[in-house]
C-alpha cells in the first residue's frame, strides 16, 4: 500500500474488508507494512505537487519535441544562482516530504543505542557534542529498559486470549483496518488530513518510524514466542507476524502517535485542545488498537503493556528531541507483570504523563547536553504546531 493511500483512506473500502483480504495485505507486514520499506514515501511527491509534471504516457517524447520547438540557440547564463546556506534547516522547505522524512529518520536513529546484559535489554540515547576539526564526543543516556516474562507467565496469559476471542465477531473489521497505519482512527478524533495538517502527518510518521526501529530491535533481543505457539486453540483470525511477540508493535506505535499528537495539541496553545477530552480519546484509541491485537489472537496482554510503556516513552523522547527538553527514561519488567493489560492505570489523563504500575518504573529525567534540540526535527515540530494554532 502506498503512503498516499494510507493517509487518505487507509485502503478501507468495503471490497478490502473481507476476512481473507488481510492475508494478502499481511504479506508485506513488518510492524505497519507500507511505511517500513520507506519506498512508500515516493507517493508523497504527488501530495506536495511533485515536479509539476503529469504522469502520463508519452510525456518524455513530447517534452523532447517541445524543447526542440522553443529552446532556440544556447545562451550561456551570465551568473550562477546564489548558493544555499549549508546545513540550514531553512532549506527543508525546498525538499520533498520524502526527503524530510529521510532526514528525520537519520536524526532519530543515529542517536539510538542498544545493549543486552543478563536478559535485560537497554535502549539508549546517544548524546553527542561537536568538536571543531575532530570527531564529536559521545555519551549514552538511558531511554528504555525491558525484560521479558517467563514462559509460565505467557502460558497463564492464554486465559485472556480465550476470553477476548469472544469479541472477534464484533471487532474483525477494526482488526483488519488496523493492520496498516492507523491514521484514519486518530484522524477521526483530531481531524487529521494531509491537505490540512501535512506537517503533523510528517511529524507523526517520523515518530512511528523511530518506534518501528526500536520495537523491532527489542523484539529480536527478547525473542518471545507468539500465542499460537503455546496452544492449538488460539487460532488467530489474521496471520501471526514473523517476529517476536513482546513488545507489541501496534501498541508501541499507537501510543507513540497518541503521545505525539497530545504534545502537539498542548504546545499549540489553542484553547479548544486544552480540553482533556482530546487526550483521553487519543489514548483510548491507542489502547483499543493494542487490545484488538489480543482479540485477534496474535498478542498477549503483557505484550500490549510493554508496548504501551515503550510507546509513551518514545513519544515523550521524540518530543524532547524536537523541542530540546528533558525526557524520562522508563523500564518494563515482564516478570513483575500479572493479569490483563490495564491502560487506564498506565497513563494519567489529568497530567498527560505515563504512570508507574507493578511492572514499570520511572528511571528519572534525562537531559541531553550540548546537542539539545535537533534543528531538523525542530523545524518540522514548529510547522506542525502552527497547523493547530489557527483551527
Amino acid at each position: 500500500m502506498k503512503l498516499e493511500e494510507c493517509m487518505q483512506n487507509e485502503g478501507h473500502s468495503m471490497t478490502n474488508l473481507k476476512p481473507q483480504s488481510a492475508y494478502s495485505a499481511y504479506s508485506a507486514y513488518s510492524a505497519y507494512s507500507a511505511y517500513s520499506a520507506y519506498s512508500a514515501y515516493s507517493a508523497y511527491s504527488a501530495y506536495g505537487g511533485g515536479p509539476g509534471l503529469p504522469v502520463a504516457p508519452f510525456v518524455a517524447p513530447a517534452l523532447i519535441t517541445n524543447r526542440d520547438g522553443i529552446v532556440g540557440p544556447w545562451t550561456p547564463p551570465g551568473t550562477p544562482p546564489a548558493p544555499l546556506p549549508e546545513n540550514d534547516p531553512g532549506n527543508l522547505d525546498r525538499w520533498s516530504a520524502a526527503v524530510r522524512e529521510s532526514l528525520c529518520s537519520f536524526e532519530l536513529v543515529s542517536r539510538i543505542g542498544f545493549s543486552m546484559d543478563g536478559g535485560q535489554a537497554d535502549v539508549w540515547h546517544l548524546d553527542t557534542t561537536a568538536q571543531p576539526g575532530a570527531a564529536p564526543t559521545a555519551s549514552y543516556l538511558p531511554l528504555m529498559r525491558m525484560r521479558r516474562p517467563t514462559p509460565d507467565q505467557f502460558l497463564e496469559q492464554l486465559v485472556y486470549l480465550e476470553t477476548y476471542a469472544d469479541l472477534r465477531q464484533d471487532r474483525w473489521i477494526e482488526i483488519e483496518a488496523q493492520i496498516d497505519l492507523p491514521t484514519a482512527f486518530f484522524g477521526s478524533i483530531g481531524f487529521l488530513d494531509p491537505s490540512r495538517t501535512k506537517y503533523t502527518y510528517e511529524l507523526v510518521l517520523a515518530a512511528l518510524n523511530l518506534a518501528h526501529f526500536v520495537e523491532m530491535r527489542l523484539k529480536h533481543a527478547l525473542a518471545c514466542k507468539r500465542p499460537v505457539e503455546y496452544s492449538p486453540q488460539v487460532q488467530p483470525i489474521i496471520p501471526t507476524p514473523l517476529h517476536g511477540t513482546l513488545p507489541s508493535g501496534h501498541a508501541t506505535e499507537a501510543h507513540v502517535a497518541a503521545t505525539v499528537l497530545d504534545r502537539i495539541w498542548a504546545a499549540s496553545g489553542n484553547p479548544t485542545y486544552a480540553d482533556p477530552g482530546w487526550r483521553a480519546q487519543a489514548f483510548r484509541q491507542a489502547a483499543r488498537i493494542a487490545i484488538n491485537r489480543t482479540v485477534a489472537g496474535v498478542h498477549f496482554p503483557v505484550d500490549s503493556a510493554a508496548g504501551a510503556s515503550l510507546g509513551m516513552t518514545l513519544g515523550a523522547y521524540f518530543t524532547a528531541r524536537a523541542t530540546g527538553q528533558a525526557y524520562d527514561a522508563w523500564s518494563f519488567d515482564g516478570q513483575d507483570f500479572e493479569g490483563d493489560f490495564q491502560p487506564e492505570q498506565m497513563f494519567d489523563v489529568a497530567t498527560g504523563q505515563q504512570t508507574a504500575v507493578a511492572a514499570t518504573a520511572d528511571l528519572g529525567p534525562q537531559a541531553p547536553g550540548a546537542e539539545g534540540r535537533s534543528p531538523i526535527l525542530g523545524w518540522l515540530w514548529d510547522r506542525a504546531i502552527a497547523e493547530w494554532q489557527a483551527v
